[in-house]
This record gives structure tokens, C-alpha cells and sequence, in this order.
């Protein structure tokens, strides 16, 4: 199993702080094993051709089999419920255009480099793409379907109940394919580049969205569970967009860095959305822009699976490279709350995390 980003390095610490830095080869302990880029990076590129959503056509076989095996788990596994049967399939799903010219979408905050940016772009659908739509066959978005995985294939993996909304594709000038005013911005679902949650599990208590408004507490208690799941991903599986009721801003109020400060590990390119319209009152969204819906050879295992990970590249040894305030939370992450760890020189005994 693999452990988050901010597991990683709260991991890493503990081994600092226990004498043990050989313990990064712990077969447990590197974060992102299977990936061979960097938990810090903030994507993983675009698809294929920087399409909009991952065209079928344009994937050689070894590329192919990322996407299958994702969507294959996905479908198997008990711990994932899609609302609708049939939805994620390994033979693709279809796009037309709907005969409209000069559609949009989204880019986010993020390129397609990982840089991050300071304001929303849009950008108008490929001409080129357009073209291959109808009646090719696409897969979701890969980064999308990592991220689904990696948050219920654990030991203590969440159960999830949600769909894609792949549907939405179906005529991209229609009203259901649109977010803001006809042809402006494309939802990501009508690319495979969104997923809405009904509701999550986390093998004790289940936690339902499906009333914003009359069971606040309860749909409170569920995002904070998905935002500290999703805070323990690796950056580039955490979305562009995180969309929720606008209830509760009653427990965050409206500030993307409160929010961040609340969870170690979400990553700076994150919008929070407070839907004041009430179509998030019984769902939360989760979606990759164009520019981070996941490139399969930046997402294809690594040669650096395991226990061949580089110590230097994964401990953070060097006491002085840590803020204060990251040492005490990474402690709280790991420790019993009982405990009050104030100083910089203890000496202690490597724990068993945690895997969330």
C-alpha cells in the first residue's frame, strides 16, 4: 500500500527523530512508489495530445493497459459504488460535439508544466479534437482515476459512492455538458475529468451529502474525512476543483488558505467551491482541469518502486529544513494526542502509522 505525501514525510521525520534513516527502505514507507515523479509536483501533465479528455486513438497498448487496470479495479472493488451501472467501462466513453462552434473550458490554476498561476484561464476546444469526437471512444481522466484509487485501495481505504457524470458528453452544446452560460465553460464531466460523491465510508460510519442544509454536521463530518484523505495524496492525484455546499462555509468560512491550514498537504492550487446556488447541497465534486488530467507515461510505474527509493530524495533528515510548525503537526499526525512533543531532541521509537 502507499502511504500519502504528508504521511511520507511525517514517516521521514519520525525516522529522523528515532536515529533510523535506513528505515526509508521500509518497503511501506515511500509515498507514490508507483509513480515516477515527484509527490511535490503539481500535475502530471495533460492527456495525449492535450486533449481534453484521453482519446483512445492516440494511446499505444502499454498506455492502454494504465487506463484498464484502473478501471478495471474501479469496477471490482467492493469499496467503490458508482450510481450508475456500466458508467466506468474499459472499452471508453463517447463525446460529440453537438455541432457548436467555438466551445470553452476550464484550465484552472495550474499548466500544463505544473506552474502555478494566479487566475483562471479558458481555452477553446481543439479544432483537431472536435474531429475525433463522435463516435471515438475516451477514458477518463487518468490522473482522476489514480486518485480514486489510491483513496480506497489501503488497508483502511474509504468506500466511496459516486459517478463521473460521463453522460454529460453526450452533446457538448447542450445544457447539461455547460457550467456557466451555453458554450463558456464545458464541465470537466463531459471529458471524464469529474466525480461527484454521494456518499463515504470509512469503515465504521457512513457519512451521507445528501442534505447540505438540514444534516450540516454530517456532511461536515464527511468532507472532513475526504479533505484529510485527499490531503494525504500525492499532489499531482489531488484535484484542480473541490466544489461543496455553501453551508459550510458555517465551519470554514470562504478562505482557501484557512481551508489548507486546517488540512497539512493540500496542495496551493486547490479552489474550494461554496455553491450558493444549491446544486452541491447533496454532493461534493471533485475535478481535474485540461492541464492536470494525467499524462500515462508521467504516471507509469517507476524504476524507483520501494525500497530502491533514494533516502536522500525521500527522508528530509536535515532538521533544518523543516519548519517548526511541520515538525509539531507531523508529530500530532503521528503520536498519540496525550502526548506533548515541544522540543527538537527526543529520541524516539520508529511508530506504526497510521495509513491515512
Amino acid at each position: 500500500m502507499r502511504l500519502g505525501d504528508f504521511q511520507r514525510r511525517a514517516q521521514s521525520y519520525a525516522a529522523y527523530l528515532s536515529n533510523n534513516n535506513n528505515s526509508s527502505n521500509d518497503p511501506n514507507a515511500p509515498d507514490g512508489a508507483e509513480y515516477s515523479i515527484s509527490p511535490d509536483d503539481l500535475g502530471a501533465g495533460p492527456n495525449v495530445g492535450e486533449y481534453p479528455a484521453a482519446y483512445i486513438g492516440s494511446l499505444n497498448e502499454d498506455q492502454k493497459q494504465l487506463y484498464i487496470e484502473k478501471i478495471t479495479f474501479l469496477n471490482n472493488t467492493q469499496k467503490m459504488i458508482f450510481d450508475f451501472a456500466g458508467e466506468l467501462s474499459v472499452k471508453g466513453f463517447q463525446i460529440s460535439d453537438g455541432g457548436e462552434a467555438g466551445l470553452k473550458e476550464n484550465s484552472y490554476k495550474v499548466t500544463k508544466d505544473g506552474q502555478l498561476l494566479d487566475e483562471f484561464r479558458t481555452r477553446e476546444i481543439p479544432k483537431e479534437f472536435i474531429d475525433l469526437a463522435d463516435p471515438s471512444s475516451f477514458y477518463p481522466s487518468l490522473a482522476l482515476l489514480c486518485m480514486l484509487v489510491d483513496m480506497v485501495d489501503a488497508v483502511d481505504g474509504l468506500t466511496i459512492r459516486g459517478g463521473f457524470g460521463l453522460g454529460r458528453g453526450a452533446n457538448l452544446s447542450s445544457g447539461a455538458a455547460d457550467t456557466t452560460g451555453k458554450g463558456s465553460s464545458l464541465s470537466d464531466h463531459a471529458f471524464g475529468r469529474g466525480f461527484d460523491i454521494f456518499f463515504i465510508e470509512d469503515g465504521q460510519t457512513r457519512y451521507s451529502f445528501s442534505d447540505g442544509k438540514g444534516k450540516m454536521d454530517e456532511y461536515y463530518n464527511g468532507l472532513h474525512l475526504l479533505l484529510t484523505r485527499i490531503a494525504s495524496l500525492p499532489k499531482f492525484l489531488q484535484p484542480d476543483s473541490i466544489v461543496f455546499a455553501a453551508t459550510m462555509a458555517n465551519k470554514y468560512t470562504e478562505d482557501d488558505d484557512k481551508i489548507r491550514g486546517m488540512y497539512p498537504g493540500l496542495g496551493p492550487h486547490i479552489d474550494f467551491g461554496f455553491d450558493k446556488n444549491g446544486i452541491h447541497d447533496n454532493h461534493v465534486h471533485l475535478s481535474f482541469g485540461w492541464t492536470r488530467a494525467g499524462h500515462p507515461d508521467k504516471l507509469k510505474p517507476g524504476s524507483n518502486i520501494f525500497g530502491a527509493i533514494n533516502t536522500s530524495d525521500v527522508t528530509f533528515t536535515s532538521s533544518g529544513q523543516i519548519t517548526e510548525s511541520d515538525k509539531q503537526r507531523y508529530l500530532q499526525f503521528i503520536y498519540s494526542k496525550d502526548k506533548n512533543f515541544t522540543k527538537n531532541n527526543q529520541t524516539l521509537t520508529r511508530p506504526k502509522l497510521n495509513n491515512r
